[in-house]
């Protein structure tokens, strides 16, 4: 039984019909609560990323950071990617190259430098399962079934 199915039987508890304009009202409220959570958790993001940037900052106060420019610079690409723009494949591609520096010279003492990694990981699960899940909700619109109550 396809994944569609079962949500389409979740969904309806009593095996029940829809008619077509209630099936339509039941998509546009799936569509907007994905772009809800989208938006939600991409502010949560992006307010965990701004703590991030504070708390590296007193870190390298407390102790200096080799390589915090690069830190930096990844977090804040993070942050940016964030936000919905055209040429964001750039800056993901930018913060790959940047994270992949700082993994190349991770060690005991610089935890610190899997920060990004850990950002850039966030960052593309949330856009990756949002555009899933619109995906999915497209596959659901192509099997609504003509149905009119009376």
């Amino acid at each position: 039984m396809s994944r569609v199915r079962k949500v389409d039987r979740h969904i309806l508890d009593d095996s029940s019909y829809l008619d077509i304009d209630d099936q339509e009202e039941l998509l546009r409220q799936f569509s907007k609560g994905n772009q809800g959570f989208y938006k939600m958790y991409s502010r949560v993001l992006m307010i965990f990323e701004v703590v991030q940037v504070i708390v590296v900052m007193v870190l390298n106060k407390v102790s200096p950071i080799p390589m915090m420019s690069a830190v930096l610079a990844s977090i804040i690409l993070s942050l940016v990617e964030l936000t919905e723009f055209e040429y964001r494949w750039a800056v993901r591609g930018t913060n790959v190259v940047v994270v992949l520096l700082l993994l190349y010279h991770v060690d005991w003492e610089h935890l610190v430098y899997v920060l990004p990694a850990i950002n850039l990981g966030c960052n593309y699960y949330l856009t990756r399962s949002h555009r899933y899940l619109a995906r999915d909700i497209g596959g659901l619109d192509g099997l609504k079934y003509k149905f009119k109550s009376v």
